[in-house]
């Protein structure tokens, strides 16, 4: 998994009500851009913005919905597994992304611990949103070498 946590921590909770009172009081397009530049890399984000910002563009299910972003963010800040973590028995493979400025080393480390056999990898400058040629080949030669270890057991 990437992207994932058992629990919440503060500032993962005030980054979705951030982003939810920016949706509220400035509109759809201001609440995307927000997200676009906590979620992809820095150089993606600067070379494709105009690309994928807009009504059309990542997040569009949300536009003029603010009572399913509601419902999105409250589950998001009330999700808690870690109670579960333990009698996971399925090979599972966690990938911390420590350029992740919403789910990144922080959260996925807890779940890497308390998921008996689980096995990980730290992608250094791996964002939330894995977009871009060379992030993709990162992260699918990482799931790729998992899955080969997995198969050959």
């Amino acid at each position: 998994m990437s992207g994932g946590w058992a629990q919440p921590d503060r500032l993962f909770t005030d980054q979705m009500n951030t982003l939810l009172d920016v949706a509220k009081t400035q509109g759809f397009l201001k609440f995307q851009e927000l997200c676009a530049q906590w979620c992809f890399d820095p150089n993606y984000y600067n070379e494709r913005a105009d690309q994928f910002l807009g009504t059309h563009g990542p997040w569009s299910h949300l536009n003029n919905n603010i009572d399913g972003m509601q419902r999105l963010v409250e589950a998001t800040i009330t999700h808690d597994a870690a109670q579960h973590l333990g009698s996971i028995t399925a090979p599972t493979f966690v990938i911390h992304a420590d350029g992740d400025l919403l789910t990144g080393t922080r959260l996925t480390t807890p779940l890497a611990k308390a998921i008996p056999q689980a096995a990980s990898v730290l992608i250094a400058n791996l964002p939330h949103v894995v977009a871009g040629r060379e992030h993709k080949k990162l992260f699918s030669d990482a799931i790729g070498d998992f899955l080969n270890r997995v198969e050959s057991n």
